[in-house]
């Protein structure tokens, strides 16, 4: 396991890549997959951190599905591999922009669910724009966009692209966050 200091000091390192000072909560992980139906065939992780959100996704989804799992963290991929050994699984060592390339590479047109604990406070507009854009081109109509977010600050501009968006706060982790929920009509 990643130790939480070790955690810490990747954060500090590197903020806009690692996006947080702590891992999220196992309960946080539970609440963001219960917006999730067991019926996927394809789910994206952006932002795996340190797989618990990961291993709660792969707990819900059926044995012919995929999780295509982005982190672009180095040190937090080879813990990742380390983790999981599920055919189910596959861990991308790329950032969200190029999410197309590995649906393709997959065999996906679209995804059922793209989970997100991406740093959008932190990134400059331009590329959260596109990161956003992104990911509701690679969704399915009626599929579900959860975004982890650790302010409101981004609410308006994620609304400009998932009008239909319901946010929930939620405390059972430091920091507490707010969990995004948008459906692509």
């Amino acid at each position: 396991m990643i130790p939480q200091i070790e955690f810490m000091k990747a954060f500090f390192k590197n903020p806009q890549r690692v996006g947080t000072f702590a891992q999220s909560s196992q309960l946080l992980a539970q609440r963001v997959t219960k917006y999730m139906d067991e019926k996927v065939r394809c789910v994206i992780e952006l932002g795996a951190g340190t797989g618990r959100i990961t291993e709660q996704i792969l707990k819900r989804i059926p044995n012919n599905s995929k999780l295509l799992c982005f982190e672009i963290d180095e040190m937090l991929i080879q813990y990742l591999k380390k983790k999981f050994d599920d055919s189910r699984l596959a861990i991308i060592n790329d950032s969200a922009e190029n999410l197309e390339i590995y649906l393709k590479k997959y065999g996906y047109k679209k995804a059922d669910y793209i989970i997100s604990a991406l740093p959008l406070t932190m990134m400059p507009k331009h590329k959260r724009d596109f990161i956003l854009d992104t990911i509701l081109s690679h969704l399915k109509k009626g599929g579900k966009y959860i975004q982890i977010q650790y302010s409101l600050n981004d609410k308006k501009r994620i609304k400009n692209f998932f009008p239909y968006q319901k946010v929930r706060f939620f405390l059972a982790n430091i920091p507490p966050v707010f969990i995004y929920v948008c459906t692509k009509r």
